[in-house]
């Protein structure tokens, strides 16, 4: 449980709070965050993320499930995070991870 000044602090900087019921998941909270850089970030992280963009219906791209972490992913994590009223950023951290898997499981 938070206390109240932590969840004053964590809202008035627009910063994810968490309870015991929405607490991350620990495999979500070891995740790398995800985000455009040179050279291209690769891995079954991003192929997991591509799957479940994928999956609920957004575009990542015409080579489809790569394993990269290019453009188009970031467009596809954009609209996601646009559509999900999330900060968006394009970068998959943990509020993102969060709820990616969270729609994956509906």
């Amino acid at each position: 449980t938070l206390f109240p000044y932590t969840t004053l602090f964590r809202s008035s900087y627009n910063l994810t709070v968490y309870d015991e019921a929405t607490e991350p998941s620990q495999h979500i909270q070891k995740r790398r965050v995800l985000k455009l850089t040179t050279p291209i970030m690769t891995g079954s992280d991003v192929i997991i993320c591509q799957k479940i963009l994928q999956s609920l219906g957004y575009d990542i791209g015409s080579s489809g499930v790569d394993s990269k972490y290019g453009k188009m992913t970031e467009k596809a994590v954009r609209a996601f995070q646009r559509d999900k009223s999330l900060v968006v950023d394009g970068m998959v951290g943990i509020a993102t991870w969060t709820m990616l898997e969270k729609y994956n499981e509906m």
